[in-house]
């Protein structure tokens, strides 16, 4: 069922890329769906996972950390956005 129009029916999209981390918490057959009535995509079946088993998804690693390029880029383009508000 769509999580946000309710809709039962939907199309199928793919299966969802599982790494190696991840594959253990893994217990059901997942799939990409897009929802027929409001064009939402979600996972079918809904997630099932534990607080522990979100902590190992999303870990320390997921999320890598800025590249100082990254960072001197972000800090301009904050600059140039906010400058008028001084």
């Amino acid at each position: 069922m769509c999580p946000l129009c309710s809709e039962i029916k939907f199309n199928f999209i793919g299966k969802p890329k599982i790494s190696k981390k991840v594959e253990s918490i893994v217990r059901l057959d997942y799939s990409i769906v897009k929802c027929t009535s409001c064009s939402f995509y979600y996972i079918s079946p809904k997630l099932d996972l534990t607080s522990a088993e979100w902590q190992i998804l999303y870990d320390d690693e997921y999320f890598e950390p800025m590249t100082n390029w990254h960072f001197i880029k972000r800090e301009r383009d904050l600059s140039e956005r906010f400058n008028n508000f001084k």
